[in-house]
């Protein structure tokens, strides 16, 4: 549920909703209790239900700074790794630059069909809370057999690995 009100409403609506509740549900607490106990509409306060009260208060700010700081951590985390990948495809697309056209076609192709797979497989699961491993893995690995294939090809006088392998 939470999920599904995150991906399908706009952040202005989700803070009505969540500000609106957060206020709506108190106040028809408030209103079924005073008509449940009329007694309590004057009576008098405790010194211990206040003192009680300000404590809830006071760990529920302690406990929502702790679950925004441990949000804005992750999404730091997140924008870090994708800042990272991002930087290592950059960089293999520039090396790619070096090879003849065909071959720089090859990689660049293989480079952009595993940035699509992100972007429009990857992500959409991540977002629905599912596993991406697999929506991604084989474009990951088409673009690692290209390059390798590519590396191979243009160092014509290194031994393949099965004959440095074999003897």
């Amino acid at each position: 549920m939470g999920l599904w009100l995150l991906n399908n409403l706009d952040t202005a609506t989700l803070a009505i909703l969540i500000v609106g509740g957060v206020v709506v549900l108190p106040l028809v607490a408030c209103l079924v209790t005073r008509r449940v106990f009329p007694e309590l509409i004057n009576g008098v306060t405790n010194d211990v239900s206040r003192t009680v009260l300000e404590l809830f208060g006071a760990i529920y700010g302690i406990v929502l700074a702790f679950v925004i700081v441990t949000l804005w951590t992750e999404l730091e985390q997140v924008q870090a790794v994708v800042t990272l990948e991002a930087t290592d495809l950059a960089v293999i697309s520039r090396n790619a630059h070096s090879f003849p056209d065909d071959v720089r076609k090859k990689l660049d192709r293989a480079i952009g069909d595993y940035v699509h797979a992100v972007v429009e497989d990857a992500w959409p699961l991540m977002r629905d809370g599912k596993n991406s491993l697999s929506a991604t893995s084989g474009k990951l690995e088409a673009l690692y057999e290209s390059f390798r294939v590519t590396v191979l090809k243009a160092l014509p006088n290194r031994p393949s690995t099965a004959s440095r392998c074999s003897g």
